[in-house]
């Protein structure tokens, strides 16, 4: 990844199972175009008594430490993962690192509406990337529906929710760190 990162100039985020030193951790990797940038631990792990398609997260994962600044191309932001954002103490921890922008990287079979970001977004003050995946995830669809929200919880640009694959393209003013 951080080879496609150099070749066009860009920064990728992409997910993965991560060993450390004995534990496994549901990882959230940025490169760009001079290499690793930063890795997030998931920390709310998703909790599925009937372990249908791996979704038990808490049998297979360590917790990580709850999300942190890094500074990505000068700006500072923060991540977190799926059900990490289901959290209250997540959103308010967040809030407490005052990011510049938030990464959040969903695998849902559903949404809520996007006014639920909204309000994550302005509780935080920082604008939210929000991606779901496209497709099969072994026994349910997820249908997209991936968005950008302003600081002020506002809609920016949003990817359909419909299963269809799209590129979400916005631009968005970030101040640097």
């Amino acid at each position: 990844m951080a080879k496609v990162a150099k070749r066009f100039n860009c920064f990728i985020a992409f997910g993965m199972a991560e060993a450390h030193r004995g534990r496994v951790y549901d990882a959230l990797v940025f490169v760009g175009p001079h290499g690793y940038v930063y890795h997030y631990r998931k920390t709310w792990l998703w909790h599925r008594a009937k372990d249908t398609s791996f979704r038990d997260e808490w049998s297979r994962f360590d917790p990580g430490g709850g999300p942190e600044i890094f500074v990505i191309d000068g700006v500072r932001a923060t991540s977190f993962i799926c059900s990490d954002g289901d959290s209250a103490r997540c959103i308010a921890e967040s809030a407490a690192l005052e990011p510049r922008v938030v990464f959040y990287p969903n695998n849902r079979e559903s949404w809520p509406p996007l006014e639920v970001f909204g309000k994550m977004a302005k509780t935080i003050h920082a604008p939210l990337l929000v991606a779901n995946r496209v497709g099969r995830s072994v026994i349910f669809d997820c249908p997209g529906g991936s968005a950008v929200i302003s600081a002020q919880g506002e809609v920016l640009a949003q990817a359909n929710r419909q299963g269809r694959e799209e590129i979400l393209h916005c631009n968005l003013e970030l101040p640097k760190a």
